[in-house]
């Protein structure tokens, strides 16, 4: 079976990631060999990117393997490896490579590259000796040069905006505090702080709020006069969000109409607490509080009315 393959089809795309999020599938059986054969012919290694992720404890799923090398293990890969199941993904391809049997992309950076924008900063990726743990058989960039470096990347480049989103599924997934911070490194430190503040807040705010709403489900039928009394509620809500925001008047908030009536005014306000967070952390809110509505809707059971 082709990996690109299975990544256009719907069905076969589901069954990789539940594979892949199990230990098994493509993905990781191309893992396995990959980091056999480098350990075989002594070329250092750390897996970066989703895999690292995954391997953190942070589930996504991903189309590629993301491998950091230095400049001498990836000629060594391109010398003794490419022609031996793995080859370039295109012609003159220095750094992007597939393997030959799944066609599954592997990505390599470079000792000495910088994150994000590419341009000189004071964090750079480091030599895979550096900053690497053993985590199921596999070397893994550490935590904290994961966490550093994603920063690093979200901060200087718009279009590495998800690097910021990991970075905060990782502050909740792992629980992480404050004094993480010391383990970071110093460029990414305000960053970093910034982030734990908007999740800390996030979690109060929006539990508030869904406590707010749960106390009026009971109160929700179908008379005139309490539907007209929560409609005018609501628009409290989103009218206070406009003007605190900046947003237009007139901005759209999801129709929650077709949804169990118990459910609708729980699922307005989270939309509420969505737009409310995007205006602030552009870059990582939206996904806080989605994964936060989740988790609450886990906890809490309604009755239907």
């Amino acid at each position: 079976m082709d990996f690109q393959a299975v990544l256009a089809s719907p069905v076969l795309c589901y069954e990789e990631g539940l594979d892949y999020f199990e230990g098994k599938g493509m993905l990781n059986e191309t893992l396995r060999k990959l980091t056999d054969d480098l350990e075989a012919h002594g070329i250092d290694y750390v897996v970066i990117g989703a895999v690292a992720l995954n391997q953190h404890g942070y589930q996504r799923f991903t189309s590629d393997i993301d491998l950091l090398m230095t400049k001498e293990g990836l000629e060594k890969f391109r010398q003794e490896l490419v022609g031996l199941g793995y080859a370039a993904k295109f012609s003159g391809a220095k750094k992007t490579f597939r393997d030959t049997t799944r066609n599954v992309p592997i990505e390599i950076i470079t000792s000495g590259e910088y994150p994000g924008d590419g341009e000189v900063k004071p964090l750079s990726f480091p030599k895979p000796e550096e900053a690497s743990v053993l985590i199921n058989g596999v070397k893994t960039l550490t935590l904290e040069m994961l966490i550093s470096l994603k920063l690093a990347s979200g901060m200087t480049n718009l279009q590495r905006q998800k690097d910021l989103v990991d970075v905060a599924e990782l502050i909740k997934r792992k629980a992480l505090g404050l004094p993480f911070v010391a383990k970071l490194h110093p460029y990414v430190h305000a960053k970093f702080q910034e982030l734990l503040r908007v999740e800390m807040f996030s979690q109060t705010y929006f539990r508030q709020l869904c406590e707010e709403a749960k106390k009026s489900l009971p109160h929700l039928d179908e008379t005139a006069g309490l539907e007209s009394r929560r409609a005018q509620a609501l628009e409290h809500l989103k009218q206070k969000v406009v003007e605190s925001c900046g947003l237009q008047q007139g901005f759209g908030f999801r129709d929650s109409t077709q949804l169990p009536r118990s459910m609708q005014l729980v699922y307005e306000i989270a939309d509420i607490v969505n737009f409310y967070r995007v205006q602030y952390q552009p870059s990582a809110s939206f996904y806080i509080v989605e994964s936060l509505i989740q988790e609450y809707l886990r906890e809490t059971t309604y009755e239907e009315e």
